[in-house]
Order: structure tokens, then C-alpha cells, then sequence
């Protein structure tokens, strides 16, 4: 459920810096799903934010994972709910857990979080 023209993340929190290499750092980012479960991926801090950040930020801080959306609904409970996958053409990633395809509150979605320089595809060795 693409709408044209949208770059789709979910709001999520950098939680922590893991290391400084490789350049220019890595940070660990957590994503809540509408359960309430945690899920965490670690990437290289632009990925996630355009904030220049170091191990010496303050953390927790906001972040934004690039996604996919793939279908809306309502639950039981009458939220919004956006159905996402993580393994995008613009940085496809799954969280450390091995998943790629989550449900989350709608409100989660912001569009065009970061620009369109920022979030470079992955290269894949051929």
C-alpha cells in the first residue's frame, strides 16, 4: 500500500551508542509494535536520525526507521493499525531478532522523516 511519491518511517528511539566503528558510529534503535513488544535494530546512526551523534549524546533519543507499508485496518480495540516491512529497497534491514514485518500504531508513521540523501540503499555483493 504504497502511496505515490511517499517515503514511509516508524517512529521508533535510539537507545544507545554501540561502537564507534565502522564510521561514523553505530547505535542500537528500538521499535514498539502495537502488542507493546520491543523490537532492536543496530545500524549506523544516520540511518535512523539526522542528528550528528556520538557516544557522548544523550540517550534515549528520537529515531525513525524506513519502511514499507504494506496494509491498514482497525483491531479489536478500534486503533489504527499499519501492517510495515523493514526490508525496503531504501535500507532494508531486519531487527536483531531476524524480523522484517511488524504491526504498529498508525500514528507511528511519518512521512518523509528523513531526506532522501540520507537514506541510501544497500549495496548487495553480487
Amino acid at each position: 500500500m504504497s502511496e505515490e511519491g511517499v517515503r514511509w518511517f516508524a517512529r521508533a528511539t535510539i537507545t544507545r551508542w554501540v561502537d564507534d566503528d565502522p564510521q561514523p558510529g553505530i547505535v542500537e534503535c528500538r521499535l514498539d509494535d502495537a502488542a507493546g513488544r520491543s523490537w532492536f535494530f543496530i545500524g549506523k546512526y544516520y540511518d535512523f536520525t539526522q542528528d550528528e551523534l556520538r557516544a557522548t549524546s544523550q540517550y534515549p533519543r528520537r529515531g525513525y526507521l524506513a519502511c514499507d507499508v504494506t496494509a491498514r485496518r482497525r483491531d479489536d480495540r478500534k486503533r489504527e493499525i499499519a501492517s510495515i516491512d523493514t526490508d525496503t529497497p531504501d535500507r532494508g534491514r531486519d531487527s536483531e531478532e531476524g524480523m522484517c514485518a511488524f504491526d504498529i500504531l498508525a500514528d507511528q508513521l511519518v512521512a518523509d522523516a528523513l531526506p532522501a540523501w540520507q537514506v541510501l540503499p544497500l549495496v548487495s555483493e553480487s
